[in-house]
């Protein structure tokens, strides 16, 4: 049985800090294998339970990263059972191995972390930032940091995740701790000139960004990328892509949008990477705020792997309830409740259940039962409210809306979700809802509407005139811009 040596340690500390950045970078199934190998190597020794430790960390997340989130998991128990056994753990190791333990059960729907105790609460630093006494310990904060950050965002715990990845202390699209120029850690060596985890860290930034309608944040760490002395990897720049992809989407430019969800596409497409999947869900979330319900569906399907495998719980739940809608939609409700007799156990995940709750819903209303479709979109409403998902309540919202029988009521609630719709950015559900508005008021000239019913081309010309503009001047702006 190998025994347990300083340089064994060291190697398990090169290995844990190196991982991001190379499964970034390249084939994460093959440095999950590289360092299983590892793990074989160092054995179960009771002297050598902090390498295993930090190896099996390094594994969940190739693993994760690989998207293999079962196996992901699996590590994670790992961890925790190799920390059990090691004496003298640090602090900050400790964390470190319940952050992934959380953060891997938000993606693969397992409970090790409820069985074992571990609390999101209870694993959150207490101070600003990682005022720590060594790099190696700001390391293990800034690596921490990340396993709650992405822990919190795939639960929908964004100001949570927020406060984590502010507390970090770095500048929009920094890829490199925050430690001093040269500052060497405990063996001598200089810390690495780009941090994984403070690259993966900007990455939730930007994920964070897009879905609080903070588009401009995210090409602000895509040009800190750009900027960066060091190679940031590809897939990073097309996570950024991505997101503004999805930004042209959520605005309505269907031409900027199709421009740049076809580069991405051509990209990612057939990488299984959790960035390059990741990215095509973006690509698949724009497609359905466009209103291109089928071939949404259809990339999903695709990218998502048998079983939709290769998405986290939460992206598995929301890419369902595209599915199963666009089969429901193009009349194939036999198929569109298989795929619901599938997915319903991901509703017994608070995160999940909204999405299962439509497809429900769509499903209910496609066979004729409003009263029961408008019951699933309220109750869906709430499950969004829940976990401060604005967006997808607002879409709840509209879908109860565009069910209800009394037109004077449907369209004041479809007017105020256009307005609230406008004040939050979200041009695809305000365009959505105003046109269902003015379709209802069409035929009855009492209902009263504002600017935010208006269409796109209407907004645009009422925007023009408050500038002052003539209307031959409009006609020659807008035909110019055309």
């Amino acid at each position: 049985m190998a025994r347990s040596t300083d340089r064994d340690r060291e190697q398990a500390r090169v290995a844990l800090d190196a991982t991001l950045v190379s499964v970034f970078s390249g084939d994460a199934a093959d440095h999950l294998s590289r360092l299983q190998g590892m793990l074989d190597t160092v054995g179960a020794d009771p002297d050598a339970a902090e390498s295993r430790t930090r190896l099996a960390v390094a594994a969940a997340m190739a693993a994760v990263i690989a998207c293999r989130f079962d196996v992901a998991a699996d590590y994670a128990a790992c961890a925790t059972d190799a920390a059990d056994a090691a004496v003298g753990l640090s602090v900050e190791l400790t964390r470190m191995v319940g952050a992934v333990v959380l953060m891997t059960d938000a993606m693969a729907g397992t409970a090790n972390a409820s069985r074992r105790g571990i609390t999101l609460p209870a694993l959150l630093p207490g101070d600003s930032g990682p005022r720590r006494t060594s790099v190696r310990a700001r390391r293990d904060d800034l690596l921490t940091r990340y396993l709650l950050a992405e822990a919190a965002l795939s639960v929908a715990e964004f100001d949570v995740a927020e406060q984590l990845i502010e507390g970090a202390g770095l500048a929009p699209g920094q890829v490199s701790a925050p430690t001093g120029d040269g500052e060497p850690d405990a063996t001598g060596a200089p810390p690495a000139r780009i941090d994984g985890a403070a690259l993966t860290l900007q990455l939730l930034r930007a994920r964070l960004s897009a879905f609080r309608g903070r588009a401009a944040q995210a090409r602000v760490i895509g040009e800190g990328f750009a900027a960066a002395d060091v190679a940031v990897p590809e897939r990073a720049f097309l996570v950024i892509d991505a997101i503004a992809a999805y930004d042209h989407a959520q605005a309505g430019d269907r031409r900027a949008f199709e421009r740049a969800a076809a580069e991405v596409l051509a990209r990612a497409r057939d990488d299984a990477n959790y960035l390059s999947v990741g990215s095509c869900l973006y690509v698949g979330w724009g497609m359905r705020t466009l209103g291109q319900l089928q071939a949404s569906a259809a990339l999903l399907t695709a990218i998502g792997g048998p079983g939709l495998a290769r998405c986290k719980l939460w992206d598995r739940a929301f890419a369902s309830e595209i599915i199963i809608t666009a089969a429901a939609q193009r009349g194939d409700l036999l198929r569109a409740e298989e795929l619901l007799a599938e997915a319903t156990a991901l509703s017994s995940h608070l995160v999940a259940a909204s999405a299962v709750t439509r497809a429900r819903g769509a499903i209910a209303a496609m066979r004729g039962r409003l009263e029961e479709a408008r019951s699933h979109a309220v109750a869906s409403v709430h499950l969004d409210e829940a976990v401060g998902s604005d967006i997808e309540a607002l879409r709840g919202r509209h879908l109860h809306a565009s069910l209800d029988p009394d037109t004077r009521r449907a369209a004041a609630a479809l007017r105020r979700i256009a307005s609230e719709a406008d004040r939050l950015g979200i041009e695809s559900v305000r365009a959505l809802a105003a046109r269902d508005w003015r379709r209802l008021s069409a035929n009855d000239p009492s209902i009263v509407g504002d600017i935010s019913v208006l269409s796109s081309r209407e907004r645009e010309i009422a925007a023009l005139m408050a500038e002052g503009h003539s209307n031959p001047a409009i006609a020659r702006l807008r035909g110019g811009s055309g």
